[in-house]
């Protein structure tokens, strides 16, 4: 038998890691579990944070996985979420504020 890469066993293997990669949203939760832990913030605080994340972030970004993001593909999605936050707060434009 020749000894070598099995592709089949090599793609079950990339499958079991990225099965165990965090997504976003995982990882958000961990990050607001560790700062509330680390340093107290109000409640306030802690329900901006959790408004901040469900506006912008969890529909495009909470389930894809940690691994497969880029930064890029991050700051599109915050340069579209800039671009609807200026076009809906008329007050904005007329201010001619950013």
């Amino acid at each position: 038998m020749i000894k070598g890469i099995v592709p089949r066993y090599v793609r079950q293997n990339e499958k079991k890691q990225n099965e165990q990669m965090l997504t976003f949203a995982e990882l958000w939760k961990d990050w607001l579990t560790f700062r509330a832990e680390t340093k107290p913030i109000s409640d306030r605080t802690l329900s901006d944070y959790k408004g901040a994340y469900y506006r912008h972030f969890e529909k495009v970004l909470g389930r894809v996985r940690v691994c497969d993001q880029s930064r890029a593909m991050i700051y599109e999605h915050l340069r579209c979420v800039r671009q609807n936050s200026f076009q809906s707060n008329p007050l904005k434009t007329t201010l001619g504020q950013n």
